[in-house]
């Protein structure tokens, strides 16, 4: 290598880039030399690294260079592709066969092919046509679509056409994933074999017409059901707005969330509004997020008024629409009195979607993470809340106690992945490790995907433990808090007394970070108070 290329060199230790040169490579070692501009300098095997390159296209054509996929993807590629290679009888168009299906609007996608001699009986299930297409179920996402014959290709062909890196979203990626596990062991997930089960069951969840996309799901019920998490919870009055059940999160279903709201199903609420009938009358309005009874991936807005109207909507905004309409066509001149008032509200405000209380507590149900257009769109970012990063240089300190000493019965541990240090009996670890690694609770698997957010403060990292509503805070702010504890002090989890935190707390703002989120305590500084 004769010239220096400039590049910066990711540290996970240090959470951060380095910025340096290549200055040198060895044929024998296969490694280059970096020299990086603190002074310091290593050889690398620039494949393992995360390396960013700043490079001209002159510089490029002078070291011979090429743009090319890393190692890590070409070999997830080989092995896929190997795998559908080694089945080779995917290559037909027969049941529990592999393509790649196409849907109007949608990146070729992933899918298997379902055997619709058990879902004959089918109400939903047309029989015309049934020669031209074909029934498939979605890896990533688990819906059911029937599809023309010429919108199928076969697994394997897909692949050497590069299908696979047509689309870059989450459910694209955990739909490659399933469908590598289902050539490893030929068994689908087995939220798509509940799915199936409830089509040979009833049949009326999968629309027979063409291009169209529908799940039949209801394991988020049972799962509610199960869970308890049906029980009331305590109404929520904001001004003309009460919100009595906030609902549950739908996690088999894309539909129910977008980038800038989440509709949980069994969301209810009321507001009063002007009655259709007498626009003169106030009247009260029941709002409601369901299932869709035709195609239950989708969610049915429904709006009741106490004097017997019902509107079913696809949006907020449709049942909206619709009862303005109609209070216009009523009687113009109260329409006249109200536009510009509270009839130029949009759906998502009068169904109390917009309001950043309600957000908030949508944003901290169980399993709302899996809603993920919505926060890798950043639709939780809240008036008010600014997360508060904090550079952690100094690891050598417990997260939960701040103490950087060592005892005998007392030994630290580092996790393994985000390099947090705890005590072990800070963080509740029982059992001596005797030299095995160790992941804290948010980086073992099983974890949420997205980082959760502490429900008590907006400081990001640090040692973090479930609650016992379903949400994430740091062990250092249920332990500061008054009101809040551990129900297992040994364990250290889970956090309890959420409900008990005195709501004044919430009002007041830190005196360090300002941000107006999270439970503030309060500190008596010589003759001030602080609030922290």
């Amino acid at each position: 290598c004769r010239f220096s290329v400039q590049v910066q060199v990711f540290w996970p230790l240090d959470d951060d880039w380095y910025k340096g040169s290549i200055t040198a490579y060895t044929e024998l070692t296969k490694k280059h030399s970096v020299k990086y501009d603190d002074g310091e300098a290593e050889d690398l095997t620039l494949a393992n690294e995360r390396i960013q390159f700043s490079i001209s296209s002159e510089e490029m054509k002078s070291l011979n260079l090429k743009f090319g996929t890393s190692n890590l993807d070409k070999k997830g590629y080989d092995e896929l592709l190997a795998l559908a290679v080694s089945f080779h009888d995917y290559q037909g168009l027969d049941p529990d066969d592999l393509v790649w299906a196409k849907i109007t609007g949608h990146a070729m996608w992933p899918a298997v092919i379902v055997d619709e001699s058990n879902v004959h009986a089918s109400r939903a299930l047309k029989p015309i046509r049934l020669d031209q297409s074909i029934l498939v179920q979605f890896f990533g996402t688990h819906d059911f679509a029937r599809i023309k014959l010429k919108q199928a290709v076969p697994f394997l062909n897909g692949l050497l056409s590069s299908l696979h890196l047509k689309c870059k979203q989450a459910r694209f990626s955990r739909g490659l994933e399933e469908a590598k596990e289902f050539l490893l062991t030929q068994q689908l997930p087995e939220n798509m074999l509940q799915l199936r089960k409830s089509i040979e069951n009833d049949g009326s969840d999968v629309n027979g017409q063409d291009d169209a996309i529908g799940s039949c799901d209801n394991l988020s019920e049972e799962r509610a059901e199960e869970n308890g998490e049906d029980a009331e919870m305590t109404q929520i009055e904001l001004g003309n707005l009460r919100v009595s059940n906030l609902g549950r999160i739908v996690s088999d279903s894309d539909h129910f969330h977008n980038k800038m709201h989440i509709w949980p199903e069994g969301y209810t609420a009321f507001r009063k509004f002007a009655s259709v009938k007498d626009p003169h009358l106030v009247t009260s309005y029941k709002m409601e997020v369901l299932r869709n009874s035709d195609i239950k991936a989708r969610p049915l807005f429904r709006v009741i008024s106490e004097d017997g109207l019902q509107i079913d909507g696809s949006t907020p905004n449709a049942c909206w629409k619709e009862i303005y309409c109609r209070i216009k066509q009523k009687q113009c001149n109260v329409a006249s009195e109200l536009e510009g008032n509270v009839c130029q509200r949009s759906g998502s405000d009068m169904f109390g979607f917009s309001n950043p209380q309600i957000r908030q507590l949508i944003q901290e149900l169980p399993n709302a993470r899996s809603c993920l257009k919505y926060f890798e769109n950043g639709g939780d970012t809240l008036r008010g809340y600014r997360a508060v990063h904090v550079n952690w240089k100094d690891l050598d300190f417990c997260s939960v106690c701040d103490m950087d000493e060592e005892y005998e019965d007392n030994l630290f541990l580092q996790c393994d992945k985000c390099r947090m240090m705890v005590h072990a009996r800070c963080y509740g670890e029982l059992e001596p490790l005797n030299g095995v690694l160790w992941l804290c609770n948010l980086c073992r698997p099983g974890a949420p995907r997205v980082s959760p957010r502490c429900c008590l403060c907006p400081v990001t990292g640090g040692a973090m433990k479930p609650t016992t509503d379903g949400r994430w805070a740091h062990l250092a702010c249920a332990i500061w808090i008054p009101e809040t504890c551990l129900k297992d002090v040994k364990r250290m989890e889970p956090i309890d007394g959420l409900s008990k935190i005195n709501k004044d707390r919430w009002k007041l703002l830190c005196s360090i970070c300002t941000v107006a989120y999270g439970a503030c305590i309060q500190v008596l500084q010589e003759l001030f108070k602080l609030m922290l």
